[in-house]
């Protein structure tokens, strides 16, 4: 509310006994995303993974399919957009 949804920020946190998050794609100009903890790999599509651990940061580029392998169970990412209100499309 305090941006006035020009900007959101959330931590998204791995849930107990969860999987591997399936490829999406959003339409956010920016989708910046920094670990705080554990590790995972990330896939984009068109570039190889790569492997992400605690304090590692990254930028999910907006239409191109993103999915996340091998969450480790104490992942947690800090993940800041602009908008804060935006479209992702699962599949």
């Amino acid at each position: 509310a305090a941006t006035k949804g020009l900007a959101g920020v959330r931590v998204a946190r791995r849930v107990a006994g969860g999987s591997e998050v399936p490829p999406s794609r959003h339409d956010a100009d920016i989708h910046f995303a920094f670990l705080r903890s554990g590790e995972m790999t990330l896939r984009v599509e068109g570039h190889p993974a790569q492997s992400i651990a605690a304090g590692d940061a990254f930028v999910l580029p907006p239409g191109l399919h993103t999915g996340i392998e091998a969450p480790s169970d104490d992942l947690e990412i800090l993940e800041i957009t602009l908008p804060g209100e935006f479209a992702t499309t699962v599949g």
